[in-house]
């Protein structure tokens, strides 16, 4: 008769979450993967999650170093253990953090632009110096900065890249030499302005059909997965590491470090995200 080889106890380490480097690049498939089990979430069992979800996600990755290490361990010990939240931990998070961008683009679209912004707007700032030396030269007529420089949207900037950036090219036999732009820096604005008006048209919420889940039920239902995940992974955690020094918690923090005070279930907090509205 075998016996079957004892497992070897891990040694948990403190959590760098400093050193966490989210992908965005890669929600969209974890969202892909979690959307049926996110949609199958009951409203009536939503875990209670006003936490920043971003900084939520930071902890879980990190912390899944921890648990991954020890993941043989926590399943031969922990009675009832459910290790496929464990496996599925990271990927799990992924999906709360692609909701919750969604949920944050339908309400404010400006964020899906503002890697953009800075350049659009030293850029806008450049071409519009320029304008207004041309201006005071009569080679561009005043009615040019009166259509460009009052408007403040992201959709205004496209327009004013675009206008501005079609003046100086459609004459630059007369302006080259004259200002101090570039032939490139021309060609840019017009790269920057077809950008912005793309993610504009890509990310407009589209009016929701008769049944469909709002991004903020979504981002509910995604952030109760997350919770309910993370839960598990702290029991075992709990279990394996209760008589570690300073406690066993410092291994696995909750979602809500750092993000103040809260309420309590897993992942609550009260940093100012809205509480889930359920369906």
């Amino acid at each position: 008769m075998t016996t079957a080889a004892p497992v070897k106890k891990s040694r948990p380490r403190l959590p760098r979450l400093d050193e966490v480097k989210l992908d965005p690049k890669v929600t969209p498939e974890h969202f892909a993967r979690w959307e049926g089990a996110i949609t199958a979430v009951n409203a009536r069992a939503l875990a209670p999650f006003n936490v920043n979800i971003t900084r939520g996600v930071i902890v879980a990755i990190g912390a899944s170093v921890n648990l991954l290490a020890a993941r043989d361990e926590i399943v031969a010990t922990v009675s009832n253990f459910r290790a496929g939240a464990l496996d599925d931990l990271t990927s799990i998070a992924y999906a709360a953090w692609h909701a919750d961008l969604l949920w944050r683009v339908s309400n404010d679209v400006s964020l899906s632009c503002a890697d953009l912004m800075p350049e659009v707007e030293d850029l806008r700032d450049l071409l519009l110096s320029q304008a207004r030396a041309q201006v005071k030269r009569k080679r561009i007529p005043q009615s040019l900065l009166d259509t460009v420089e009052p408007g403040t949207g992201i959709e205004d900037r496209a327009n004013d890249l675009t206008a501005l950036a079609h003046t100086f090219r459609a004459r630059w036999s007369e302006f080259e030499g004259k200002v101090d732009l570039t032939p490139a820096e021309l060609d840019r604005a017009d790269e920057l302005a077809a950008k912005l008006l793309g993610r504009l048209a890509a990310r407009a919420v589209p009016a929701r059909k008769e049944g469909e889940l709002s991004p903020a039920e979504v981002r509910a239902r995604a952030g109760t997965l997350l919770v309910n995940a993370y839960d598990e992974c702290r029991r075992g955690a709990a279990a394996l590491w209760w008589y570690e020094p300073g406690g066993w918690e410092q291994y696995v923090p909750s979602l809500r470090q750092g993000q103040g005070r809260g309420a309590s279930r897993g992942g609550s907090s009260d940093d100012g995200d809205p509480t889930p509205v359920p369906a």
